[in-house]
């Protein structure tokens, strides 16, 4: 189980698939990213992909966001994604989208607004043709339209390395135990 650590469904427990299929974003993780984001969650439109059991998702709906859009390809970890939006009573703030995260980025950009907020935990250090997912998500994100403008993109890793260049504002990556948080800004 998952804890909600602030705002409405601050307690609550969510659930989260058994296995190895995914790897929750650690609690001390998520309380981090959200004391780094504080400011820019209040009616926000979040993106969180490779959602797992919608953890990032649902703690920024719980502190305010408007709405949360999550994309999660594996069966167990959509199901909870599903049960936890469900109990928590926020599926009307939520578009669910099941699949591969690349073949649905297009889909979203064409079928939504920007968001604020884009979150990604990609399988760490997980290569696909030739480069880390994580490169792969950078990429596609700063030459889309899903970012805002004055948005963040956060991307969490398994260690410290460099990204390729980008049009998107790069700040120093924080560290928490063998976990990295880029963060990246869409310069207004």
């Amino acid at each position: 189980m998952i804890k909600v650590f602030g705002g409405l469904y601050k307690g609550r427990l969510l659930a989260a698939p058994k296995g190895s299929l995914t790897r929750p974003s650690s609690g001390v993780v998520r309380q981090a990213l959200f004391n780094i984001c504080q400011g820019e969650i209040e009616g926000a439109r979040i993106l969180d992909l490779f959602a797992g059991s919608g953890a990032i998702g649902i703690e920024a709906l719980s502190r305010g966001a408007n709405h949360a859009s999550f994309v999660e390809k594996e069966a167990a970890p959509r199901k909870c994604l599903e049960e936890n939006l469900e109990k928590l009573g926020c599926v009307d703030q939520a578009n669910v989208y099941f699949g591969d995260v690349f073949s649905l980025l297009p889909v979203i950009e064409k079928k939504e607004e920007p968001f604020d907020i884009i979150f990604a935990d990609p399988p760490y250090l997980k290569e696909w043709k030739g480069k880390l997912l994580s490169e792969h998500i950078l990429e596609w994100i700063a030459s889309s339209k899903l970012l805002k403008k004055g948005g963040t993109l956060y991307i969490e890793e398994g260690k410290e390395f460099l990204f390729p260049p980008t049009a998107l504002e790069t700040e120093a990556p924080r560290n928490y135990g063998k976990t990295f948080l880029y963060t990246f800004r869409s310069v207004v």
